[in-house]
């Protein structure tokens, strides 16, 4: 039988009858790639939602998913923020100011260009650059203080 096959470990289950030039990996698999448990659940999960969409569903439970621990993530509180932007001098508080008012990540703005900025609209298009860098968007902030003058790079 020809299918996408979901294999836990425990048990294999068939989706469909689609001819497939490579198999989905199993989770085994992706662990010997290097994946994370909480990467694993994660690309599982978004192959579930794809395959629920289409009516294919119940084919894992739960349990069949890796388990993984929720990392605790120590954040600035706002007067950290405000004490770590006056700290900074003018090229620094636009930095930071652009990072909190965007919610960028730092390889998003790495590859941005004056190009992606629109002043006038206040919004800044996030765009697909090198493989990996981040998804296209557009980002709206008023927020955010965007001084011309300054090197991006």
């Amino acid at each position: 039988m020809n299918g996408i096959a979901l294999s836990t470990g425990s048990s294999n289950a068939f989706v469909c009858k689609t001819q497939l030039s490579t198999p989905a990996p199993s989770m085994a698999e992706l662990r010997e790639r290097g994946l994370a448990d909480r990467t694993i659940f994660n690309r599982i999960s978004a192959l579930a939602t794809f395959l629920r969409s289409f009516g294919i569903d119940g084919l894992l439970s739960r349990r069949d998913l890796p388990r993984y621990t929720e990392k605790f993530v120590d954040a600035y509180n706002e007067v950290e923020i405000a004490q770590l932007i006056q700290a900074g001098d003018k090229r620094s508080r636009t930095v930071f100011g652009f990072f909190l008012g965007t919610g960028c990540r730092e390889q998003e703005v790495a590859h941005m260009t004056w190009s992606d900025v629109d002043l006038d609209q206040k919004i800044v298009r996030i765009t697909a650059k090198p493989i990996g860098v981040g998804d296209q968007r557009i980002v709206k902030s008023a927020a955010c203080r965007f001084q011309p003058g300054l090197s991006m790079h």
